[in-house]
């Protein structure tokens, strides 16, 4: 059985913050004990209200593209 994957982040926006999301994104795409990737919008509180951004079917270009994109993408 295939898991679900879950990734929330919290603080300012940094150099890193997106380029780190992208790399959780590739690896559980890459990962075939995972069947989806969700981010958790706004961090712990997406989590608690269960407000969820499905990441699973990202295209290469998006992942690349959130490499190099300043701000949060998920919020914080």
């Amino acid at each position: 059985m295939k898991k679900n994957c879950i990734v929330a982040q919290s603080g300012g926006p940094t150099a890193a913050i997106n380029a780190s999301l992208a790399g959780v994104i590739k690896g559980v795409i890459a990962n075939d004990n995972y069947d989806k990737i969700y981010g958790s919008i706004h961090g712990i509180q997406g989590v608690l209200k269960r407000n969820f951004l499905d990441l699973s079917n990202s295209e290469p270009l998006f992942i690349e593209q959130l490499m190099c994109t300043p701000a949060m993408y998920l919020g914080s």
